[in-house]
């Protein structure tokens, strides 16, 4: 079931997004409703996601972000 989750969590921020684009390891978009932007991040078996505390997204955002995925990643392989 796990496998099932995941994809569709993945698909449903795309489906509420706008202006989808990739950014490195991360699909972002802006929210239909806020505009807000917001990115996710798809490894096998977690979606991680990226949305910013201030409008805009800091460079310690980003790198809390990549950090958590770089280790879920090392500690899956």
């Amino acid at each position: 079931m796990k496998g099932l989750v995941l994809p569709r969590q993945f698909n449903d921020y795309l489906a509420e997004w706008d202006d989808v684009h990739y950014v490195g390891r991360f699909t972002c978009g802006a929210s239909k409703i806020g505009k807000y932007p917001e990115c996710v991040a798809y490894a096998e078996d977690t979606v991680i996601v990226l949305e910013p505390a201030l409008g805009r997204f800091t460079e310690q955002e980003v790198v809390a972000a990549m950090d958590e995925l770089v280790e879920h990643l090392l500690a899956t392989r």
